[in-house]
């Protein structure tokens, strides 16, 4: 099922998603579109397995029992972490899939395409069916990049464009306006979205340029209020939200830290 690490050819990683019920299971996507199943078992022998090819988002749903993947064709599949073959696809746009977000019941998924739409997805049976589909943004600008959060309560969904946009959609497709945390805000990069476990704040990180600014929204009511960047932090490279709190795990030039979403 599994083979050496080593074993397998050279591997220039992009991103990787822990299994939500499993401390050794990672998915380990790369820079061509390489997926791989990666066991750590034996911390000093992983054992991988390649997954896919021509992938451009992957993830877990929350149940652990099916990895979701979006390809370079624009399509959708469902996959077992046990099987070997994924199952029918779910048929997109046919533009790239470059980011999948999963609500906390895995009762919805979202896509977001280099051409900035985002879909909805709604889970029946064993698999999803569209929802919803909504341009973010006119075709003529596409994104090779993108990320995209649910709400914990999955009321809504946000998403991020390469070039630092932020969008909100509710679950039923309206519009949710996101005031710009300064007028600089809309600028290259934009590489991270996520809520706070609480639900209370949004956050956003931006690329290298100017410099790994992260940002942060409150919500109340439904709206989306201020914005402004973490003060304290120093070239934000990724962050992490915990499950049902305010606080956030955010990797900057200072290190490895715990923080307060509203307090930074």
């Amino acid at each position: 099922f599994f083979a050496p690490a080593a074993a397998a050819e050279p591997f220039s990683l992009a991103a990787i998603a822990f299994h939500p019920k499993s401390n050794t299971l990672v998915l380990a996507r790369g820079h061509n579109g390489e997926l791989r199943l990666v066991d750590f078992a034996e911390p000093g022998k992983p054992a991988a397995r390649a997954f896919g090819a021509k992938i451009g988002a992957a993830i877990f749903l929350n149940d652990g029992r099916r990895i979701v993947t979006g390809g370079a064709d624009g399509t959708v599949r469902i996959w077992s972490p046990e099987a070997t073959e994924a199952g029918a696809p779910i048929l997109g746009s046919g533009e790239a899939i470059t980011s999948i977000a999963v609500s906390a019941s895995d009762r919805f998924l979202a896509t977001v395409d280099r051409n900035l739409t985002l879909r909805i997805w709604q889970a029946e049976g064993p698999g999803f069916r569209q929802r919803l589909q909504i341009p973010l943004q006119p075709k003529s600008n596409p994104s090779e990049g993108s990320d995209a959060a649910f709400v914990p309560d999955e009321s809504a969904v946000a998403a991020i464009s390469l070039f630092g946009n932020v969008f909100m959609r509710t679950i039923d497709g309206r519009p949710v306006a996101v005031p710009r945390a300064r007028g600089d805000y809309e600028s290259c990069c934009g590489v991270r979205i996520g809520f706070s476990g609480d639900g209370r704040f949004l956050i956003a990180r931006r690329g290298y340029q100017p410099g790994y600014d992260a940002f942060v929204w409150t919500l109340r009511g439904g709206r989306v209020e201020g914005g402004h960047k973490f003060e304290e932090a120093v070239e934000v490279r990724d962050f992490a939200v915990l499950q049902g709190a305010a606080e956030l795990v955010i990797l900057d030039a200072l290190g490895l830290r715990r923080v307060e979403a509203g307090g930074m």
